[in-house]
């Protein structure tokens, strides 16, 4: 039995770089990533494919940072008498997909919102290149529950030209 095992040679140059995940090394990994962020009290928010806002930051319990977290939301949203259609397309896909989770939750207009919340600890430390595939499965992930949600609610995509709804939503 070896003692230790070889890194695999794509992350051999990266293994010696473990260290804590930083709002800096976030803002770093994105640039390098050439992503369009605007940076506003340690969140970055970005517009991703569809219009959709998304916003970056790093968290984690008790004020500590060791998780990179993402949230998105899909533009559209629903009337609140739709809120059992809401719910439905929601626990449908949490029941059959890791990540990201997703929610519904009021805005200040009594509309359904839809967000997609990804949540990774790296408590241990990260890797640049870990970093950076964090963002991209982040990201991947969230435009595939965006475009099921293009497809559980036809046409409300395309009607939505007068959307402002870009403040975070609150969810924890």
């Amino acid at each position: 039995m070896p003692d230790a095992v070889a890194p695999h040679p794509e992350f051999a140059d990266d293994a010696a770089t473990l260290a804590p995940i930083t709002y800096e090394r976030l803002v770093a990994t994105l640039e390098s990533m050439a992503f369009d962020f605007e940076e506003d009290d340690g969140v970055l928010t970005a517009v991703i494919e569809g219009g959709h806002p998304c916003w970056f930051s790093i968290t984690g319990p008790n004020d500590e940072e060791i998780a990179l977290n993402v949230q998105a939301r899909w533009r559209p949203s629903l009337d609140v008498s739709n809120l059992a259609q809401a719910f439905q397309a929601v626990n449908d896909w949490n029941g059959t997909q890791i990540f990201p989770r997703a929610i519904t939750v009021p805005d200040e207009d009594d509309n359904c919102v839809f967000v997609a919340d990804f949540t990774q600890d790296f408590d241990r430390g990260v890797t640049d290149l870990q970093l950076e595939n964090a963002v991209a499965v982040a990201l991947t992930t969230t435009m595939n529950f965006l475009e099921y949600l293009n497809a559980q609610f036809p046409g409300l995509l395309e009607e939505d030209d007068d959307f402002t709804g870009n403040e975070q939503p609150g969810v924890q």
